[in-house]
């Protein structure tokens, strides 16, 4: 293993005693499960999650993502290598599996939700569309749209290895439409209004997670690709998302890009979450924080399946590339 090996120790030793260069990592999880999700691999076991932050906690400092404020504005100061810990999307597995993992650490996280599933019951679409994959056998192949025809024909035929990857390409090109044409596309699925999907937190485990020390900030409503849509949509997603957690007790000061990249976040979505009082946005370009980072454009690095060893490595490439360029 290059963790036992001490390879990636030494890498950092050189960099951060040597070159006194230490890095600031944003991570950014999604669930915490062992049950595969059909539409996503940005999974990671209990024990995956569990080994994670035990090594973490040994070799990084771990801040609230509230101490990044005071960083980019030169009131903090890192001592070595440290990272911040954010769990996206609001699914119950975030309560039952990540938060007790977490608080044995003795470290919080910012539980980044979506006002959608937790506030009102109302399923993401990419929940949809992992349930009509899952009965597909059901479903007239041929009769479905032709922007995605092609690739529930292939899906079909496909073994597990290459249904992942066609998941993914049918979220990507779902996430692209008009929300109209998207529900059109789900209709012709057979989507299930009724079915709720993983179940999301509820208010009642937020105020439990706010109460033990953890932030809850905003993902908005139904994880809609912000630069799809027309401002009045934008601005639901953003500030009347803020609006829905405030009203119900929550006083939301970040908030987290759905999808994340640039592309995907658009040219409006920055000025409405400042107008909704967000302090702080992060984004899931993944690289290391700088000071000159604008602090409603944070970096993350997605953490999904993959081992420690490799995670490792990621992350000593991130602090590496920060410090040469």
């Amino acid at each position: 293993m290059l963790i036992a090996s001490g390879a990636v120790a030494v890498a950092r030793f050189v960099r951060e005693r040597l070159l006194g260069a230490p890095a600031l990592i944003i991570l950014c999880y999604h669930r915490i499960t062992d049950t595969p999700f059909t539409v996503s691999a940005r999974c990671v076991s209990p024990s995956a999650f569990a080994e994670q932050l035990a090594h973490f906690g040994r070799r990084y400092d771990i801040w609230p993502l509230t101490h990044v404020a005071s960083y980019l504005r030169g009131k903090r100061t890192l001592r070595r290598d440290t990272l911040v810990l954010t769990v996206d999307d609001g699914y119950l597995d975030g309560f039952i599996e990540a938060a007790p993992v977490l608080e044995a650490q003795g470290v919080t996280a910012t539980f980044f939700v979506s006002a959608g599933p937790s506030l009102d019951g109302r399923p993401y679409w990419m929940d949809q569309l992992g349930e009509a994959l899952g009965r597909l056998q059901e479903i007239a192949v041929d009769k479905a749209p032709p922007v995605i025809g092609h690739l529930l024909t292939e899906y079909t035929a496909a073994g597990a290895t290459g249904r992942t990857d066609l998941a993914r390409q049918l979220v990507a090109t779902l996430k692209e439409m008009e929300e109209s044409d998207r529900e059109e596309v789900l209709r012709s699925l057979g989507r299930h209004d009724g079915w709720a999907g993983p179940p999301a937190m509820g208010r009642r485990e937020l105020r439990d997670l706010a109460s033990r020390g953890h932030e809850i900030a905003a993902h908005g409503c139904s994880h809609a690709m912000l630069s799809a849509l027309a401002e009045v949509r934008c601005r639901e997603e953003t500030v009347g998302c803020i609006a829905l957690f405030r009203q119900a007790g929550f006083d939301v000061r970040s908030f987290a890009y759905p999808f994340g990249g640039a592309r995907e976040i658009g040219a409006m979505a920055p000025g409405a979450v400042a107008e909704g009082g967000i302090t702080l946005a992060v984004t899931t370009e993944g690289r290391a924080v700088r000071l000159s980072d604008d602090p409603l454009r944070l970096p993350r690095m997605v953490v999904s399946t993959q081992s420690l060893d490799l995670i490792a490595v990621r992350l000593e490439k991130l602090a590496w590339r920060a410090t040469l360029w």
